[in-house]
């Protein structure tokens, strides 16, 4: 069986230093099918954070505030060579949420302890249909818990998505990066 093999193109490089929310307000438009948000190293102020996203489909004032409905699990394994787990992630779970939408949470603040992994956006700038996305996002707690997070979802639009917004719930993100990615 032979494959198209696409190669994403890189949009953007948005260096996450000192603040709270990260936005990306351009780029996101009916060029791509898929567009790739690829997070590394994000590392809070706080300890316990959360780091999230919502989204926009608003081109001046970016509202942020399109309803989600998704569903999240986890597999988690303790530093201290506890049992691991998995397990739904209920807290990150939305349905019909205008909020945030969680990639990582109770994230650590120690030289140990960021997150780092994958939101996906398929078809934003379609006028049909719903958007669908997906996230894998790797982290080290605050308790010193090594997990993975999966969120699989839609957002509740017809209308074109054009921004994303990142943020932690608490504090700044100190350090990281996310770069944005095209696949046609």
């Amino acid at each position: 069986m032979q494959g198209t093999f696409r190669i994403p193109t890189l949009l953007s490089t948005t260096t996450c230093t000192g603040a709270t929310t990260f936005a990306i307000t351009s780029g996101i438009d009916s060029t791509y099918d898929e567009y790739i948000f690829l997070l590394t190293d994000i590392h809070p102020a706080n300890d316990g954070a959360n780091i999230q996203w919502n989204v926009s489909d608003d081109t001046s004032s970016h509202s942020y505030d399109l309803q989600k409905h998704s569903a999240a699990w986890d597999a988690e394994n303790d530093e201290g060579a506890g049992d691991g787990a998995v397990d739904t992630a209920g807290q990150t779970d939305l349905t019909n949420d205008t909020g945030v939408q969680i990639l990582a949470y109770s994230l650590g603040n120690d030289a140990d302890q960021s997150c780092a992994g994958v939101l996906q956006i398929y078809r934003p700038a379609d006028t049909t249909y719903y958007k669908r996305y997906t996230s894998t996002i790797n982290l080290m707690q605050s308790g010193n818990e090594a997990e993975t997070i999966w969120v699989s979802g839609h957002i509740m639009t017809t209308a074109a998505v054009t921004a994303i917004q990142f943020s932690s719930h608490s504090g700044n993100i100190d350090s990281g990066k996310i770069r944005m990615f095209g696949i046609s």
